[in-house]
This record gives C-alpha cells, sequence and structure tokens, in this order.
C-alpha cells in the first residue's frame, strides 16, 4: 500500500485473526491493540484472514480484517474505527 495519506502506518498483528476482529466491540478495546511498534517494519502484503491495524498522524485508529483477496488483484475488508 503505498501513497497512503496523513502517514498512516499499517501492521499487521501477529496471531491475530478474523477470530479476534471479530471480538472488538468498544473504541478502547481498538485503541488497546495499538503500541507504536518500535521493531517490525509497515506490511505491504496481505492474505485472507489477516488483521492489520493502522494509524494516522490525527491519531485515527483501524482494524482491518482482510475477509477475501486475490493474489495480485482485489480483495474485501471489513474496518473498524476508533477516533
Amino acid at each position: 500500500w503505498t501513497g497512503t495519506p496523513n502517514s498512516t502506518k499499517f501492521y499487521k498483528i501477529q496471531n491475530f485473526t478474523s477470530a479476534g476482529f471479530d471480538t472488538v466491540y468498544t473504541k478502547a478495546q481498538l485503541s488497546a491493540l495499538w503500541t507504536d511498534p518500535v521493531g517490525p517494519t509497515p506490511y505491504a502484503l496481505c492474505a485472507q484472514g489477516d488483521v492489520f491495524i493502522a494509524t494516522t498522524e490525527q491519531g485515527m485508529t483501524v482494524l482491518i480484517d482482510i475477509t477475501a483477496q486475490t493474489p495480485g488483484s482485489a480483495g474485501t475488508i471489513s474496518l473498524k474505527i476508533a477516533d
């Protein structure tokens, strides 16, 4: 994912699946998942079932579940947002 606005950083949440995504119901839960990673680099690759978390320089946080994906093409995502 290149050219993302507002210095948005995307990080894959290791060992977190679509099942985990479904258990996040509140802004507090979503915000608790974000800890600014020191070691990992932002991800550009994804597969169905991967869950990413992203934050912008404006402090917006979003949880992204890759619900469908076609390699080298398009897919479908679900989003949960905390502001």
